[in-house]
């Protein structure tokens, strides 16, 4: 018997804290090496989380600099398979010491920012902001003003996304703006001073990113997009109105990242805000009663008030017209009335960004014009609706975003009838009939369209028409889309709509993405329920259906991507069958 062990326990658990780190630390490795299934991380969080909630309030206040000497053991004994203890406590002092003066020395990034326009803020003006970043300073965060008039932040992000020159490495200049792809949306950026390590800032959050030339791609952006200020408005949190027992600001902003909230201004300095923060009803309350009352004001619209153009307008002209575009076509086409004149294809929008009613579309090369009737919509065929409160399962086909997806439902009759289709479809005799679509496609209208990845054909309805190389189609038996060319469209065959479309669209009802674009959450849904039997509970079956989502264990995928950050969570109103409102429980 070794007589220097503990005889009271102390020892024993000693080893199982010493155990406890080392499966810690592989967690982590696990985490940050590899994909971890949705079963293993509801275990690691529901467990690591008893182990916190039990022991976090119980143990005395741990001095910071003991919590950062934990933290720098265990990154760097995180390779290890077992974490051994330190035996020498000077070495111990002094490889901490070393570790941390390197940490001091380490030089925050310096930006040289492109003007923001702080002057068009004064003290007591009210407004509407979204979170977008918040920083290492208490209480400091980035917003986009919502209320700002001139080019909207939303139209100018989608439109940055069909940009496609590359860029082939970081620009030298730290005030060339440039366009940089994170988590697969193209965002506007420029560089810090440094060169040893370089940072990048996204102009339109706010977020400092250490470059990662392995996980980020550069682009050229246009000249337009370069001569725009940023979006993103540096602020400093005074307080939140109607709220005062709030007192920790850092905690209030985390929990309203990416969230959209009243703002007031208190100060505006040279390069920041002093703002106070408030729940969005108390300032859209007041603009909407303004907005219908303004409304109800100015248009009294009657056939008294109509002038003579107008009326002429209002009233069908009689069949024997002599306006050829009605005689030949049934109808006026109003593409000068109704498409912007100043459209510029580089940008998908023109210079007068949101301001702009009219349609950004390019006229057509030929003259013809947009305007037309829609050809084949429905079908014979319609899919049966389940009732609300009706528990099925499904099999997730496509993945559209962290809430929303579309998926089989799992039914004999149905699996069997669109396998026949599909071979039907593709059969070499009945090919030889299908009739090549000799006309610019329509709007919604049902095609059969091949797919690359397989080269057959498959039941598809249009999306967009860009050009007779570029036409996006959706795929109704599946979900997902592709953009073809038109001699990869054949006209519709009405001897095919004898099957509802099997892409069910379903919306997840307790969770809602953080953003568009969310690579990290797409990629976990995808891996934990795409052609998995899944069962759903409706709440609400018009399309898309509201449903609660469980995998084979009925654990709440909803629940989870909210638990885990990788969506905010959402209450919906949906319709009892009394016809009223509820909010599902």
């Amino acid at each position: 018997m070794d007589l220097h062990r503990p005889a009271d326990g102390r020892f024993f658990l000693e080893s199982l804290i010493q155990r406890g780190m080392a499966i810690l630390s592989t967690m982590l490795q696990m985490l940050n090496q590899s994909q971890v299934s949705l079963k293993q991380q509801i275990n690691m969080i529901n467990s690591v989380y008893r182990f916190v909630e039990t022991w976090e309030n119980v143990l005395p206040a741990i001095s910071s600099l003991e919590v950062e000497r934990n933290l720098i053991d265990l990154t760097v004994d995180s390779n290890a398979a077992v974490i051994e203890p330190k035996q020498n406590n000077l070495a111990q002092e002094a490889d901490y010491q070393s570790t941390t003066s390197k940490i001091v020395e380490a030089k925050m990034p310096e930006f040289e920012f492109p003007v923001v326009a702080y002057d068009r803020y004064q003290p007591g003006q009210i407004g509407i902001c979204d979170i977008t970043y918040i920083c290492k300073t208490e209480a400091e965060f980035y917003m986009i003003d919502q209320s700002a008039t001139g080019i909207n932040f939303a139209e100018i992000l989608q439109t940055l996304q069909n940009v496609d020159t590359v860029l082939e490495d970081l620009p030298e200049s730290s005030t060339h703006v440039f366009g940089v792809r994170v988590e697969g949306a193209i965002f506007r950026a420029i560089r810090s001073k440094q060169s040893d390590q370089p940072f990048v800032k996204l102009l339109d959050t706010g977020e400092i990113l250490v470059f990662d030339d392995s996980r980020m791609s550069l682009l050229e952006l246009p000249p337009f997009y370069a001569k725009l200020s940023p979006f993103a408005v540096k602020c400093s949190l005074a307080n939140v109105e109607g709220c005062a027992t709030i007192n920790d600001y850092r905690k209030y902003l985390d929990e309203n990242l990416y969230n959209r909230l009243g703002y007031k201004v208190l100060n505006v300095n040279e390069s920041w805000l002093e703002v106070s923060l408030m729940s969005l009803a108390c300032v859209e309350k007041p603009r909407l009663i303004k907005e219908e009352k303004l409304e109800q004001e100015h248009y009294k619209v009657s056939l008294d008030t109509l002038t003579q153009a107008q009326l002429d307008e209002l009233y069908e002209e009689p069949l024997n017209t002599t306006n050829v575009m009605k005689a030949v076509l049934g109808y006026v086409p109003k593409d000068d009335k109704r498409i912007c004149p100043f459209y510029d294809p580089a940008i998908q929008g023109c210079f007068k960004g949101s301001r702009c009613r009219l349609e950004h579309v390019a006229k057509l090369s030929d003259g013809w014009t947009r305007d037309k009737s829609l050809y084949k919509i429905p079908i014979r065929a319609e899919l049966e609706t389940p009732v609300v409160g009706t528990e099925m399962l499904v099999i997730p086909t496509f993945i559209v975003n962290v809430d929303e997806f579309y998926a089989h439902i799992p039914r004999q009759d149905l699996s069997k009838g669109l396998i026949e289709l599909q071979v039907k479809m593709n059969d070499d005799k009945i090919m030889e009939n299908y009739r090549v679509l000799n006309h610019e496609p329509h709007f919604r209208e049902l095609v059969f369209a091949k797919y690359s990845e397989d080269d057959l054909w498959y039941r598809a309805r249009v999306v967009e028409f860009y050009n007779p190389e570029l036409i996006t189609v959706f795929y109704v038996d599946y979900g997902n889309t592709a953009v073809v060319s038109l001699k990869d469209l054949r006209c519709w065959d009405d001897q095919f709509d004898y099957l509802p479309f099997q892409a069910v669209h379903c919306r997840i009802a307790n969770a809602q993405r953080l953003r568009d674009d969310h690579t990290e959450a797409i990629r976990q849904m995808f891996k934990d329920i795409i052609n998995k039997v899944m069962k759903i509970q409706i709440l609400d079956n018009l399309s898309p259906w509201e449903v609660l989502l469980f995998d084979d264990e009925d654990n709440d995928i909803g629940q989870f991507l909210v638990l885990t950050k990788l969506a905010l969570p959402r209450v919906p109103l949906v319709m009892d069958k009394r016809g009223t409102n509820f909010i599902p429980g």
